[in-house]
């Protein structure tokens, strides 16, 4: 919420003047994904305005996001996603990967590109703020 408060004050705006909320729902973090959820849909509902969801994934425009044991990955070409949102673990994924796209670049990186996931969101249909869920990598 603090950071939600600097950036209004920044920007000169007020809470009453937004008109659309965007919120990644994951994967990522369990704790963080489901506290900025909590909030985007707290304030969509409250402030009855309109919100979107979109994945990390879509949000970051890359490929993956790694655990351990495997990655969640989307495949895009210029920019839009050309196939499902999926998990493999890491063999099944790098032989998927060689077999059919080993001319695609993999990007895995935390930096988000806000102006892109805005211009990304136009094509997202709003949510009822009640139906907005975490996108956790284990499910």
């Amino acid at each position: 919420m603090p950071l939600i408060e600097e950036i209004l004050k920044d920007n000169k705006i007020t809470t009453k003047e937004l008109n659309e909320i965007i919120v990644i729902d994951g994967p990522g973090s369990f704790t963080g994904v489901r506290l900025g959820i909590t909030v985007a849909k707290m304030l969509a509902y409250t402030l009855n305005i309109k919100i979107k969801a979109i994945s990390s994934i879509e949000a970051k425009m890359i490929i993956t996001i790694s655990d351990p044991k495997g990655k969640y990955f989307g495949i895009f070409n210029n920019g839009k996603l050309i196939s499902e949102l999926s998990y493999l673990s890491n063999v099944q994924y790098e032989n998927f990967i060689n077999t059919n796209y080993k001319e695609y670049k993999e990007r895995d990186d935390d930096k988000l590109d806000i102006e892109a996931i805005y211009n990304y969101s136009k094509n997202i249909e709003t949510q009822n703020p009640h139906i907005v869920k975490a996108r956790y990598i284990k499910g």
